[in-house]
C-alpha cells in the first residue's frame, strides 16, 4: 500500500505508514502536531473529530508515548521538509487545520489502490490498528508489549479485539502440531 502511494502521493503514503506503524486512531492522527514528535516517539496530546479540536484523548492510556520505528521517523522528517516547525503534521488544504483523512481515503487512497494496487484494497483507518497488533503478534512480541504499544489499559482488550490469527499462522501452527505428533509416534514405536 505504501509503495503504491509513495509513487505519486507522498502525504497519503506518510499518513498510511504512520497509521500502520503506530496504531494511532484516525482522530489521533489528525491531531498530531510537530511538537508531539520527540526523538523516537510521538506523544498523543489531542484528538480531532470532524471539526472540533479536543485537548483530550480517548482514555488515560491513550496519552502514553507511541514508539516510532526508525523508518517511520525518517518518513516523518522527510514529510516535515518545507512545513513550519509548529502546526499539524498532516495539514489540510486550509493551513492551520488538520487534514481530513476521510476525504483523503475516499478521493486519493482507495481509488489509487483500486487502479494500481495489484489487489490491495482499502479497509479503513481502523484496520491499521488490528494490522499492527496482528503483525506484532506474528513476530512473537509479548502480548503485554503489544498492549503498551497499542495504548490499551487491559491486555484482554488487545487479545480479544485486535490480535487476529492470520491464515498463514494457522497453517504454520498446524504443521508444527503435525511434526509433534509424528515425533510422538516415532517414540512410541521405538
Amino acid at each position: 500500500m505504501i509503495a503504491v502511494l509513495e509513487k505519486t502521493q507522498l502525504v497519503a503514503a506518510t499518513v498510511v505508514a504512520t497509521a500502520a506503524l503506530t496504531g494511532l486512531r484516525k482522530n489521533e492522527l489528525r491531531g498530531l502536531k510537530w511538537e508531539d514528535l520527540e526523538g523516537n516517539q510521538l506523544r498523543v496530546q489531542r484528538t480531532v473529530w470532524n471539526t472540533p479540536i479536543g485537548d483530550k484523548t480517548k482514555t488515560k492510556a491513550s496519552k502514553a508515548p507511541v514508539p516510532l520505528a526508525p523508518m517511520l521517523h525518517d518518513l516523518l522528517e522527510a514529510h516535515r521538509n518545507g512545513f513550519p516547525a509548529e502546526g499539524f503534521i498532516f495539514d489540510g488544504e486550509k493551513m492551520g487545520r488538520p487534514l481530513n483523512l476521510s476525504n483523503l481515503a475516499h478521493r486519493v487512497i482507495a481509488p489509487l489502490l483500486e487502479k494500481e494496487g495489484d489487489g490491495v484494497k482499502w479497509h479503513g483507518w481502523h484496520a491499521f490498528w488490528r494490522g499492527l497488533a496482528t503483525n506484532l503478534y506474528a513476530i512473537n512480541t509479548n502480548e503485554s508489549v503489544i498492549k503498551d504499544i497499542m495504548r490499551h489499559a487491559d491486555v484482554k482488550i488487545t487479545r480479544k479485539h485486535y490480535i487476529k490469527m492470520a491464515p498463514e499462522s494457522s497453517q504454520w501452527a498446524m504443521k508444527g502440531l503435525q511434526r509433534l505428533f509424528k515425533s510422538l509416534r516415532k517414540k512410541k514405536r521405538s
